[in-house]
C-alpha cells in the first residue's frame, strides 16, 4: 500500500501461516481432482494474473485490490524469473491456479484462483508436490483463506517465520 511521500506500508501477519511441501494434503484426496487435469507451470502467467485481477477487484474487495501497478510489478518479476504460476485446467475450462514469488528455496504465494469448488486448494496442493520435488523448504500462504482450507499448514510466530525465510533464501 502506497502511503504519502512514497512510503510503502508492509503487512506481515503474526502469526504467519506456511505450508511445508512434504506436509501438504495430496491433490488426489481433494475435491475436484481428476486424472485428466492439465497442470502447467509458467505457461499462462498473464492470463492467470488477469483472471485473478478480475475476480479480486469486485465487491467486497473493491477495484484497488490488484491494481495495474501491482500487475506490472508481477509481470516484471515473472520476466526476471522470480514470479511463477501454476495453472490447472480440464480441457479448455479453468479449474484454478496460483502464482507467487520464488526466492531461494522459499515460495511466497500471492494469490490463488478458483473457478470450481476447491480449485484454489487443489492448485496449492499441486504446487506443493512440484516444489517438494525441487527441494523447497516452504510455501508462505500468509494467513488462512476461504479458498484454501487446512492442507497441512504450520502456524508460527513472525520471528520464527523470519528465521525460516533467512534459511530458505540464503
Amino acid at each position: 500500500m502506497v502511503q504519502p511521500h512514497g512510503f510503502h506500508q508492509v503487512v506481515s501477519p503474526d502469526p504467519r501461516l506456511v505450508l511445508k511441501p512434504e506436509d501438504a494434503e495430496p491433490p488426489e484426496q481433494l475435491p475436484g481432482y481428476r486424472m485428466d487435469l492439465e497442470v502447467t507451470f509458467d505457461q499462462h502467467f498473464e492470463l492467470l494474473l488477469r483472471q485473478i485481477q478480475e475476480a479480486q477487484n469486485t465487491p467486497p474487495m473493491g477495484e484497488n485490490w490488484v491494481t495495474e501497478q501491482m500487475a506490472a510489478v508481477y509481470r516484471a518479476l515473472f520476466e526476471q524469473g522470480y514470479a511463477h504460476s501454476l495453472e490447472v485446467r480440464h480441457g479448455t475450462t479453468w479449474v484454478g491456479g496460483i502464482f507467487g514469488v520464488a526466492i531461494g528455496k522459499a515460495f511466497f504465494a500471492e494469490y490463488t484462483y478458483s473457478c470450481t469448488e476447491g480449485g484454489g486448494a487443489l492448485s496449492l496442493s499441486l504446487l506443493a508436490r512440484q516444489l517438494q520435488a525441487q527441494g523447497y523448504h516452504f510455501i508462505d500462504v500468509q494467513k488462512p483463506s476461504i479458498d484454501t482450507p487446512d492442507l497441512g499448514f504450520t502456524e508460527m510466530s513472525r520471528l520464527a517465520y523470519l528465521d525460516w525465510v533467512k534459511k530458505a533464501c540464503l
